[in-house]
């Protein structure tokens, strides 16, 4: 069984509640036109295929895979042309920022849902039409999207929060970069426990973490054959 954090549906509450004003200016941010995804279904036998396809990266800081006796790269250029996010540019967190203490009263601990609630409740007060409704959604995109955080832990890095101070800040951060290390990361880990797995009589059961959706997206336009694997039930 492989699960995943994505939040597709953060999407469609984006759009439902706000204005069309603010969606416009959303679609204009470093992050804001990922609101505009397709409503993929997440594929657990296609990841597990390309994770047992890894090989050692061929590239430093790339993902290699041996696909017909062929080795073929994911690197960063890849994950910029398929999410659209900034490879280069600011890398640089603020310790505080007075949008984390007003809006969230300074709360250490937050987690994805209290984002979205306090979006819903922006958005109830103002019908979707404040700055606050559009920054918050900025924030739904970027925790349930982009980091794909779980909803109810109280964990989330609040460094990105304090971005919102300064929107041009925000708009030159390197999201592109911070996601694709992820990804990287994430998806060694899940080959490590896919490996272990080998042999042994237990159920499978991962969870494939980071913007995975990226690497779908482009296992579908450079691999092709890879989609006959989602014709199989899902694992």
């Amino acid at each position: 069984m492989v699960s995943t954090r994505f939040s597709f549906w953060v999407l469609d509450v984006i759009r439902d509640r706000l204005s069309l004003a603010n969606i416009c200016a959303l679609r204009l941010s470093s992050i804001g036109h990922l609101v505009d995804m397709a409503d993929l279904q997440f594929q657990g036998q296609l990841y597990i295929a390309m994770c047992r396809m890894l090989r050692n990266p061929s590239n430093p800081g790339c993902l290699t895979y041996n696909i017909g006796h062929s080795l073929v790269d994911f690197g960063p250029g890849d994950h910029a042309l398929v999410s659209g996010l900034k490879m280069t540019g600011s890398k640089q967190l603020p310790a505080s920022s007075q949008f984390h203490a007003t809006v969230f009263k300074g709360v250490k601990k937050l987690s994805f849902s209290d984002i979205q609630k306090r979006f819903l409740k922006e958005c109830d007060r103002s019908r979707g039409n404040s700055e606050l409704c559009l920054r918050l959604a900025l924030l739904c995109i970027l925790y349930g999207v982009v980091m794909a955080k779980d909803r109810s832990t109280r964990c989330l890095d609040l460094g990105y929060m304090h971005l919102m101070d300064d929107m041009d800040k925000f708009n030159e951060y390197r999201w592109g970069r911070v996601t694709y290390d992820e990804l990287l990361l994430r998806t060694f880990s899940a080959k490590a426990c896919i490996n272990g797995y080998e042999g042994k009589d237990s159920k499978l059961r991962i969870e494939a973490r980071g913007f995975v959706f990226v690497l779908q997206a482009w296992a579908y336009e450079v691999i092709p054959e890879l989609a006959s694997f989602c014709a199989k039930s899902s694992i």
